[in-house]
């Protein structure tokens, strides 16, 4: 990359952090009266406290709670559910004991200062980053619109970023125990998680399984403690009443930045919903395959990386849900290719490479695609691009190494 074009990117992400800081500012207000989605995050960790968890998924009792915080907000007339497994209410116990508008600001503060300290470790800990200055990887990470809108919303999602490159780090230094370990913590949102930890299994990484599974194990004794045995018989049907009412708390198809929401949303109207259902499962599993043989030759190094970020980007395409803000675990990828601009395989490849990681740093593609549009499944498009790029990458790096006589 140019010097100039170099600085033209930093002068155009710091734009966007001024234009984030003014958006918040002016939505400061709305935000304090319980319009963020923490509203369902504080009313669980309220439940609890109270001694109330068995009726975490009761929405009599949700709204209740949150008609003692958030009587008025003016587009709700349901509570906003609570969507995660039981265990992680404890989380926002804590948090309970403050007036909501303190609990909104101290938890967004403390996820503010989780992207910073990633990025300052990501930096220690990934060779090529440290070529930049520390600010720069700030920078980056605070100008991505999924982590803006994560921060905003009090969502959970930049938990599920620390959990994925704390197990980039375990797997790059051979401890798949540890990396299973952090992998099973992503279970805040199964979804998101899951893909990626069947892919290591199918990579033959039992280690990997024999962590996820004993963390679950741990989480999933928690759980049945927050709620007990019938309330957590009752989860599984409350996610799927939620799911057949989406002005409850769940987005619309194209809304969706996966696979999902790209066949269902485009598709619904068009071809019988079993139908649409199959093409998902066949571009789910053919994805998934394509992975899993790319992998088969990603033994280490570069093309190790090259295969963790394209099992995120599959992680994310084959989920059943994927927000807006569930994109920032995509900002690991971003950093493990930031300063390789000037390397790895020319022509289209190249750019279907480095391409998708720098539209996804265009700020006002979200708006546009999700606000405006109400299509932010093409997103996954862009993505499903993103995951060509790594593998003709990958192919391109193992002959590289094989020429050279590695």
């Amino acid at each position: 990359m140019s010097n100039r074009l170099r600085q033209g990117a930093i002068w155009f992400l710091l734009a966007v952090v001024i234009v984030e800081a003014g958006i918040a500012w002016n939505l400061h207000g709305m935000l304090a009266a319980g319009y963020a989605d923490f509203t369902a995050f504080y009313s669980a960790g309220e439940l609890v406290r109270q001694g109330q968890g068995s009726r975490l998924y009761t929405p009599r009792e949700q709204w209740r709670v949150q008609q003692e915080f958030a009587r008025d907000v003016a587009i709700r007339q349901a509570p906003l559910p609570y969507l995660r497994l039981p265990f992680e209410a404890l989380l926002f116990v804590p948090f309970a004991f403050l007036p909501y508008s303190a609990a909104y600001v101290f938890w967004l503060v403390l996820n503010l200062g989780v992207v910073i300290a990633l990025t300052l470790f990501l930096r220690r800990q990934v060779a090529p980053l440290r070529e930049s200055p520390a600010w720069l990887p700030m920078l980056v990470a605070l100008a991505f619109v999924p982590v803006f809108l994560a921060l905003l919303q009090g969502q959970d999602s930049i938990l599920l970023l620390l959990f994925y490159s704390l197990a980039y780090i375990a797997l790059r230094d051979g401890n798949d125990l540890r990396a299973g370990c952090w992998l099973g913590l992503g279970l805040i949102k199964p979804h998101l998680v899951l893909p990626f930890v069947i892919l290591a299994l199918l990579r033959g990484k039992y280690k990997v399984g024999v962590g996820f599974f004993l963390v679950t194990a741990a989480l999933l004794l928690v759980s049945l403690g927050v709620v007990g045995w019938s309330g957590f018989q009752h989860y599984p049907g409350y996610l799927w009443e939620l799911e057949q009412h989406t002005g409850r708390g769940l987005v619309q198809a194209r809304d969706n930045p996966n696979l999902r929401g790209l066949v269902e949303g485009f598709g619904s109207g068009f071809a019988p919903p079993a139908v649409i259902v199959g093409v998902i499962a066949i571009l789910s599993a053919g994805l998934m395959v394509g992975v899993i043989v790319r992998g088969k030759i990603a033994s280490g190094g570069r093309t190790a990386d090259l295969f963790f970020c394209q099992a995120v980007i599959v992680s994310v395409l084959v989920s059943y849900h994927a927000f807006a803000y569930d994109l920032s675990v995509l900002l690991l990828p971003i950093f493990l290719l930031m300063t390789e601009w000037s390397e790895g395989a020319p022509g289209v490849a190249r750019w279907a490479l480095f391409g998708p990681g720098m539209l996804l740093l265009f700020g006002p593609i979200f708006p546009l695609l999700w606000l405006r549009w109400h299509a932010l499944s093409l997103m996954a498009i862009v993505l499903l691009v993103w995951m060509w790029g790594f593998d003709r990458e990958i192919r391109w790096t193992q002959r590289q190494f094989t020429a050279t006589g590695g």
